[in-house]
Parts: structure tokens; C-alpha cells; sequence
């Protein structure tokens, strides 16, 4: 799908007469002030999108384009089909007048879906808001907390106006106020909105946030007024001692590691916000890294007492096949010395007549299966193997294997319990599903390599082996 810049233009020049039209001045009722806020959205997204994918580059499998993000976007925007119709009927922008577009916008307003009840908060303009009202109404459907549960989402929608009264956070906030005030909520359901509206404005894109900060204070003030917050469940989240303390609950090492791994995974995510977090995921990955270690030792020690015998028994052993072999050995030696004499060595191996040579027996060097390492594989990361031509990297539910040397590579994966693997490629890229613990071999420069990976969300040990013994029949990454 393509949108042509013509059109765009078109769109956006329409919008312009919108806002242009209330340009600081006050609207005249409610209809017109949802016109002026189609206007706004649909403006900036076809003039800042190109500039806002050139600045945040989405990696990943699908391609995320300027044009895919506008359709996403304008679909729910009646202005954006309002400008199509008149596109499609090559209507000048001459001719087109702010009172035109009004009245077309309100016929397609009545042809939209007649949402009732709670689903029309969950079909507003804003996708941030549908989302989150959605589980709002998952958490208060089986709570007391409203008597009509509707009101809540009365007051809430009022986020929706924050953005074009970011240069007036009292007036906005006192809005909030009057609702709360009407409705006579008490503490636990101002708290309740209150901290809803700090959740939104944290969540929201990074430019909406910049454009709310001062209303986001102005909310933050307000709600301390009706009870300061209690920081003390929030600081133990982020207690190091705490956190090992609760690990020990589960017996095995294994289910201690992807506690530990889940609780990283947690802090990681919200390091993305909180960037002080960084040595304390640093330090979670201490302990994993320690617990492997014991894990090692712990299979190592049960490995060997499983074999280890009596050692008086051992001791016993030995002694008596030391003296069976002892005497075995002397009669050996006693009948050789008879046959051939005291020259054994020349006449074996060859020396007592040079022109004799004694038969060789020429033993074929072979290579043995080696591990080269083993690791914890770190979550969206990638982790350089070999000679730093390759990677492979634990991406949501798939692992990936690639590399700038990957054209180089042969290759072929099962999974754990030897079925086909289905193997997906792109941009340089192999991926298979992690879920399956995939074992890969590959060929590069010559050498044959695997890799196993064992364990479960969110906790993979990775084997990397070299000279191994084909089992796999591999293909190179253009025939995948």
C-alpha cells in the first residue's frame, strides 16, 4: 500500500482550514472542538511521521513504513475519509470552505458505529486511551469501587483534551476536579483516577509525555494532597537482599535461576525508563551466574558418587591385578629373551638389518568434539560466536542465528526431541522457535560446529561445540 504525496498534501491542506478556522479563538460547541482535534491528529501524523521513523529506526522482521503508519493511524480519523471523497472527486481546495467540511463531518459522524455503554471508551481516537480503558474495565468489573462503573471512564476521557490544553495544566486539572467533585467520589476513587491519569501520561510516547509535563506535575500535586505515597512497598521491590532472599523459596537451582532471570527481565524493562537500574540487573546476573556454577559442581558431584566404589575395596583391587599382571608380564619377557635373545628391540623394529623394514601401522589423526563455551543466553542481545563473524541471540520466542559471514555458512537445525525444525530467513537473519531448544549445525571455513540449547522462559543454556560429527544434512543460507 502507497499514499501518494499529492494526497497528502491535499490532507493536509484541508486540515489546515480546520485549524486555521479557531485559531485562538473559542469553539462554539462540542462538535466543532472534535473537528479542531481530527484536524490537529491527522496533521501532525502526515508531516512528522517521515521525520519520526528517521529518528526512532523499528528493527525487526516487518518493515514499518511512513505510509503504514499513516493508514494505521487514519483509519478512525472521518476528516482522512472526508479528503479522500473530495480527492476522488477532484474537488479544488479552492473551492472547499471550512463550513463545507463541517457539515460533511458531521453526516459521517452519525454514519459512524453508535458505540453505548463502556465499549465506546474503548473506541475513542486515541489507541492509548482504548487500550488502557479496556483493562481498566477488566479490573473494576469484579471490584466495589464504583457503584456505576461508568463514572470513572467519564472522568478519565478528559486525557483526551490534556494535549490541546497542555498550556493550561490548572484549567485541565480543575476540569478533573469538578468531575470528581459532581460525581461525589471518595478518597479511594479520587486516588483511583488520579493515579490512572499519572499511568497514562507515563506510557504514553515520548513526545506526548514532553508535551503533558506540566499538567503531569499539576496531577502528581494534586493527588499527594489527598495522600502522600507510600514508598515502602516500591523501594523492597528493588532490594538485592530481598530479591535472593525470596529466589531461595524454590528448592531447585534451576527454578532459582529462572526466578532471578525473571526478575532481570523485569527490572530491564523498566530500565528503558528508569535508567538507574542498569548495576542492579548487573548484579542479578552475578548471582545467575553463580548458581550455574553450582549447578555445574552439584551434576559433576552426583555424576561422580554414583561411580565412586569402596575405596578399601579399590585399594584391594589394585593391589591383587598389580601382582597378577607383574607375573604375567616377567613370563612374557623370560620367553622372548629365549626365542630371539637380549637384541628384542633390533629384531622388532628393524635395525639389527637395515634392508628389513618392519611393517608400519600408521594410526589416522582425528579430531574430537570440543566445547568452546557455554553460556546463560542473554535476552535481545546479540552474542558474538567463532571468530565474531556470527551471532546468535534470544529474540522474544525465537533464536536467531546470523552474522556478516552468514553467506559463508551451511547449516541445518531439529529441535530437542528430533523433529524438523522450521527454519525462517531475512535481511542476513535465520530464525527458529526457541520453545523447541533448537540443536544446529553449521559448517564455516572448514570446521564443523553445533549448538544446543536447553531450558525454558526465560532461562536458556547454550552449548557451543566444535569438530563434531555430522548428523545433519545442511544447507547454505540461499537455499533455506
Amino acid at each position: 500500500m502507497e499514499i501518494n504525496n499529492e494526497f497528502k498534501k491535499y490532507c493536509s491542506d484541508i486540515s489546515e482550514i480546520v485549524i486555521k478556522k479557531f485559531n485562538q479563538k473559542k469553539f462554539e460547541n462540542d462538535l466543532q472542538k472534535s473537528l479542531n482535534i481530527d484536524a490537529t491528529k491527522l496533521n501532525v501524523i502526515l508531516n512528522k511521521t517521515k521525520k519520526s521513523l528517521r529518528e526512532n529506526k523499528i528493527e525487526g522482521p516487518i518493515e514499518v513504513s511512513e505510509d503504514l503508519l499513516i493508514r494505521t493511524f487514519c483509519k478512525r480519523s472521518i476528516l482522512f475519509k472526508i479528503s479522500y471523497e473530495y480527492y476522488k472527486k477532484k474537488i479544488k481546495l479552492e473551492n472547499i470552505t471550512y463550513e463545507i467540511i463541517y457539515k460533511d463531518w458531521i453526516s459521517a459522524l452519525k454514519d459512524q458505529p453508535n458505540y453505548k455503554g463502556i465499549e465506546k471508551y474503548f473506541n475513542t481516537s486515541d489507541p492509548h486511551f482504548n487500550n488502557n480503558a479496556y483493562f481498566w474495565y477488566i479490573g473494576l468489573k469484579n471490584k466495589n469501587l464504583f457503584t456505576n462503573i461508568e463514572i470513572p471512564f467519564i472522568i478519565l476521557q478528559e486525557y483526551l483534551n490534556f494535549k490541546f490544553n497542555s498550556n493550561l495544566p490548572i484549567t485541565a486539572i480543575d476540569k478533573i476536579d469538578t468531575l470528581i467533585n459532581e460525581h461525589k467520589l471518595t478518597k479511594e476513587q479520587q486516588l483511583y483516577i488520579y493515579d490512572k491519569l499519572l499511568g497514562l501520561i507515563a506510557n504514553a510516547d515520548l513526545a506526548t509525555q514532553n508535551m503533558l509535563t506540566i499538567i503531569n506535575v499539576e496531577i502528581h500535586d494534586r493527588r499527594w494532597a489527598i495522600e502522600p505515597y507510600d514508598l515502602t512497598n516500591e523501594t523492597k521491590r528493588y532490594d538485592l537482599e530481598l530479591i535472593l532472599k525470596e529466589s531461595k523459596n524454590y528448592e531447585s537451582i534451576e527454578d532459582q535461576i529462572t526466578f532471578l532471570r525473571k526478575k532481570q527481565l523485569e527490572f530491564e524493562n523498566e530500565h528503558g525508563e528508569a535508567r538507574y537500574l542498569q548495576e542492579l540487573i548487573n548484579n542479578i546476573q552475578i548471582d545467575i551466574d553463580s548458581l550455574y556454577l553450582k549447578l555445574k559442581k552439584h551434576n559433576l558431584s552426583s555424576t561422580n558418587n554414583d561411580i565412586r566404589p569402596d575405596i578399601t575395596n579399590v585399594k584391594r583391587k589394585i593391589k591383587l591385578e598389580f601382582i597378577h599382571w607383574f607375573t604375567i608380564i616377567s613370563c612374557v619377557i623370560g620367553v622372548m629373551v629365549f626365542l630371539f635373545g637380549n637384541n628384542i628391540y633390533g629384531r622388532f623394529s628393524g635395525n639389527e638389518n637395515p634392508e628389513i623394514k618392519s611393517n608400519e601401522q600408521i594410526w589416522r589423526k582425528e579430531n574430537f568434539d570440543t566445547v568452546l563455551t557455554t553460556i546463560n543466553l542473554p535476552y535481545l542481545e546479540n552474542f558474538p560466536i567463532i571468530d565474531n563473524g556470527l551471532f546468535i541471540k534470544y529474540y522474544f520466542n525465537d533464536l536467531i542465528f546470523g552474522g556478516i559471514n552468514i553467506d559463508t555458512v551451511a547449516m541445518n537445525a531439529r529441535s530437542k526431541s528430533g523433529e524438523n525444525l522450521a527454519l525462517r530467513k531475512s535481511k542476513g537473519e535465520i530464525y527458529m522457535d526457541i520453545n523447541k531448544e533448537p540443536y544446529i549445525e553449521f559448517e564455516y571455513k572448514g570446521t564443523l560446529y553445533s549448538i544446543e540449547t536447553v531450558g525454558r522462559h526465560y532461562s536458556f543454556l547454550c552449548t557451543i561445540r566444535k569438530s563434531i560429527n555430522q548428523t545433519l544434512q545442511m544447507k547454505r543460507y540461499n537455499q533455506l
